[in-house]
């Protein structure tokens, strides 16, 4: 991805409404995860509400940014939470300096097949680049969150493992929820920023053109 510094997440790109939005929620004691993207149970947002929904006795809470097509019917599902909000849409750099302004952040995939092949979604390395520990609920040939040391993953669909990776999260000193978060945004500067990829897929083919005695074909 492009990691150029303007496109990094940024506090004063924060809207208003959505640091009041935050900042009551913080005020109610609650800790706050933040979910930027299109509004479709196929991100497995409904577990999400489900674990919230579960984890009530821990306070927390859920700032959704963006739209989709099952956004009405999450907003029915929330209707009782009293820690959920629903933001709208946002420009990039706004949603993800949004998500920054969080205790955590969520991506979440629904089981599928395909997935055993690997998943690699922007929305999993913007959510390590706001430097936030990320709750990740997907099943896949990989564990992008894992390798970064970033977070915790469940299971898709594993409300309760969720929750109680909420609550882990929830009870860390704040130094351990930084250094997850740094964890996070290090291992996508060294591994997915364009520029190295570039230079490394040129460096490849450069190798592959020198023979086995070392001179160019």
């Amino acid at each position: 991805m492009d990691l150029d510094e303007a496109a990094a997440p940024d506090p004063e790109l924060v809207p208003l409404h959505a640091a009041t939005a935050i900042d009551a929620l913080r005020e109610e004691g609650r800790f706050v995860i933040g979910y930027a993207g299109s509004h479709t149970t196929s991100y497995g947002l409904d577990t999400l509400l489900d674990a919230v929904r579960l984890a009530e006795d821990t306070r927390p809470a859920v700032v959704f940014i963006g739209d989709g097509p099952e956004k009405a019917q999450l907003e029915v599902m929330a209707a009782d939470l009293p820690g959920v909000r629903f933001l709208d849409r946002m420009p990039r750099l706004d949603a993800i300096s949004t998500l920054q302004a969080c205790d955590a952040v969520f991506v979440g995939l629904r089981a599928e097949p395909l997935f055993r092949f690997g998943i690699g979604m922007n929305k999993i390395f913007d959510a390590m680049l706001v430097e936030r520990p990320v709750l990740a609920a997907y099943s896949a040939g990989n564990d992008p969150i894992g390798e970064a040391g970033c977070g915790i993953t469940v299971p898709a669909g594993d409300a309760k493992g969720l929750e109680i990776a909420m609550s882990q999260v929830a009870a860390m000193p704040p130094d351990e929820r930084r250094r997850l978060g740094a964890a996070g945004g290090d291992f996508v500067r060294r591994h997915h920023d364009y520029r190295l990829l570039s230079s490394r897929f040129l460096d490849e083919i450069e190798r592959h053109r020198v023979d086995s005695r070392g001179t160019p074909k």
